[in-house]
């Protein structure tokens, strides 16, 4: 079972895409804020990360940078932020995909699916 961390500080947001991966079979550990979400890659080994931009205590962008000093892990931004500078920095750090606010569930199942197959082989 493939293990997701997904970090949102909304928690009805949070709540919903846990609850969705979920049903679909994934395990997921939620956190609200970019402090927690570092404690939790540095002391668990996930296979996926979801996360927001906008996070109390240490920002998306930040915990993205520590992410990527350690791991290659996919990385999918779930933001509300939609400008091209936002998203060029995002994928300059190597994120592997970018989604905007408001969500649909089954574009992030798609997004989802696309890189933990690609893990597979």
């Amino acid at each position: 079972m493939y293990k997701i961390l997904v970090v949102e500080d909304d928690t009805t947001i949070n709540q919903v895409i846990c609850e969705f991966l979920k049903e679909s079979n994934y395990s997921v550990t939620p956190v609200y804020d970019g402090a927690e979400a570092l404690r939790q890659f540095e002391e668990e080994t996930f296979d996926l990360v979801i996360l927001d931009m906008m996070l109390p205590s240490v920002s998306g962008l930040d915990v993205l940078k520590e992410i990527r000093k350690t791991s290659q892990i996919p990385v999918m931004i779930l933001t509300a932020l939609d400008d091209e500078y936002t998203q060029l920095v995002s994928f300059n750090h190597l994120i592997s995909d970018y989604v905007t606010k408001p969500i649909d569930m089954n574009v992030i199942y798609s997004v989802l699916e696309k890189w933990l197959r690609g893990q597979k082989g």
